[in-house]
């Protein structure tokens, strides 16, 4: 048993468009190998999903949430044995999200919301990430209506060192 990728009309499709738009780029397919009549075949076992081309970090982390639930519930079908194998085939194509990658993520989007955008502080700031994810930083408590600006500069100041220190790091 083992995980086979497909790639469906890739030759038909002629412009770029955004991810939730355009067609999945490649399609991963649980799929074992018998004899059938003598000649080898692969029966289908089971779609497991879709991944489009290049996906961000946000994405590869919600992708394996819904990878680990969709193979969870292959169980009846699906040896022990057989998971990590086919685990390590989805890898090569969508690599797992590692802490240090949704720190980093998740402080510059927060960082992009806030201070590039000029949002400021705000409760839709935040990514959503899977439950259970590690390395989503702390989220400072929301503002206080009553909250002083110098109370509101700190807690943007806080996350700004956050980001300034996360940066720091992926360069050395």
């Amino acid at each position: 048993m083992f995980a086979r990728w497909q790639w469906w009309g890739q030759r038909r499709r002629k412009t770029v468009r955004y991810y939730w738009s355009q067609p999945a780029d490649a399609h991963a397919v649980l799929v074992e190998s018998v004899r059938i009549d003598g000649k080898p075949r692969q029966r289908h076992i089971a779609y497991l999903g879709s991944v489009h081309h290049d996906p961000d970090v946000h994405y590869r982390a919600w992708w394996w949430h819904h990878m680990t639930a969709r193979l969870d519930a292959l169980g009846n079908r699906l040896p022990p044995d057989e998971r990590p194998k086919i685990e390590a085939a989805l890898a090569d194509k969508v690599p797992p999200v590692t802490a240090a990658e949704v720190a980093a993520y998740d402080l510059h989007r927060q960082h992009d919301v806030r201070v590039v955008r000029g949002y400021g502080e705000c409760r839709g700031c935040y990514m959503r990430w899977p439950p259970g994810q590690a390395g989503v930083p702390p989220r400072p408590p929301p503002f206080d209506r009553d909250a002083t600006a110098e109370e509101q500069a700190a807690a943007i100041e806080s996350v700004v060192a956050l980001i300034a220190k996360v940066e720091k790091g992926k360069r050395a």
